[in-house]
């Protein structure tokens, strides 16, 4: 308490936390790297095809791939996002469920072969969409945790 028993936010007048997350950036500055990668990275989630990013803590990897997702057309793409690349193969595919809305319980199917047939499903319809796995974190994923997985993880 400061001053009359004011806290600190009423005594210098903060609108927000000084240390608090505020808001999230819509259009963070892209440098002309970053621009190229932007691209690219629109360029092989169009054609289906799997890419790594990857660079040093804080230089801005997750936040570049979020600004790419948010991008992406919402009636064509459905973006799953797994923040947590220390997650074992079944939990990677269940965080994949998740967002997909496939049902993880029952044993009668194993829960690969329930996401191929959602996500067959989903690119079958009328209007197609067409599922982007990210998997934040990666480098810290096991080696054998996506191995023979006909899911593609970026």
């Amino acid at each position: 308490m400061i001053n009359n028993g004011e806290s600190p936010a009423e005594f210098f007048n903060y609108r927000y936390h000084p240390f608090a997350d505020t808001y999230r950036l819509k259009a963070p500055y892209i440098g002309e790297q970053d621009n190229r990668f932007f691209r690219t990275a629109l360029s092989l989630i169009s054609t289906g095809k799997s890419f790594v990013l990857s660079g040093p803590s804080g230089a801005g990897k997750s936040t570049l791939v979020r600004y790419v997702l948010s991008t992406l057309d919402a009636n064509c793409y459905k973006p799953a996002l797994v923040p947590y690349g220390v997650l074992q193969r079944n939990g990677i595919l269940k965080a994949i469920a998740d967002v997909l809305g496939v049902m993880t319980n029952g044993r009668t199917v194993p829960l690969l072969i329930k996401l191929q047939k959602q996500i067959m499903q989903m690119a079958s319809e009328n209007r197609s969409m067409f599922p982007v796995f990210v998997i934040d974190d990666a480098h810290l994923m096991e080696k054998e945790s996506l191995r023979n997985y006909s899911l593609t993880a970026l």
